[in-house]
């Protein structure tokens, strides 16, 4: 008889968090969409200025995201002494409009870019990872997509939804055909990076 074991290596986790009137009242949203609208300009993509994670505004969902972010690298066992926010700005998309594909240069490459999503209609357009290996697309067989096989995943883009993701990940929103607006932001984990002896160790 033939013993096999499955290895499921070298995996990527995208963690999707829900916020409800509990932890997010409608008051904060009122007040974020508010604010976003109100300082757009007219018939362009508009992306907000960085740094409203300093703003009162947005004061209660910054709290939400600082406690999210901990569970995501408690939950893959990173060490860390704290997590910071080091930018944050919203995304409004009009119908017909997308955000292009990308992927986080190694200035970030120790932030953990994360969206969420404060205002949508339906169908918005979702939010679409795909595969970093360049090699796995290669002459890849014909097959009944899933998670190991496929090149590219994509999630709906759901009001009070958000997701936290590696910084290496590439990802793109296709053209919208409704109105969408998003708040992305990055975190750093502030600690010891790399292997002590190594020449390649710093705390951050």
């Amino acid at each position: 008889m033939v013993n096999v074991n499955k290895h499921e290596i070298f995996p990527t986790v995208i963690y999707q968090f829900n916020c409800g009137f509990d932890d997010l009242n409608q008051l904060d949203i009122t007040q974020m969409n508010a604010f976003i609208l109100s300082n757009e300009k007219e018939d362009i993509v508009n992306q907000s200025k960085d740094g409203l994670h300093l703003l009162s505004t947005f004061q209660n969902l910054k709290n939400i995201i600082l406690e999210q972010n901990k569970k995501y690298l408690s939950d893959l066992q990173y060490e860390f002494d704290k997590i910071e926010i080091t930018s944050m700005w919203s995304n409004h998309l009009k119908p017909g409009q997308s955000h292009p594909c990308l992927l986080y240069t190694s200035d970030a490459a120790d932030d953990t870019p994360c969206v969420f999503y404060l205002y949508t209609e339906s169908p918005a357009s979702p939010i679409q990872f795909f595969d970093p290996r360049v090699q796995s697309s290669i002459l890849s067989p014909r097959n009944k997509p899933n998670k190991y096989n496929s090149s590219m995943i994509q999630f709906l883009c759901l009001p009070c939804t958000g997701y936290i993701f590696p910084a290496w990940l590439q990802h793109w929103v296709p053209p919208t055909p409704v109105d969408r607006i998003s708040i992305s932001w990055n975190i750093i984990a502030r600690g010891e990076y790399g292997e002590v002896g190594t020449f390649q160790n710093a705390n951050i």
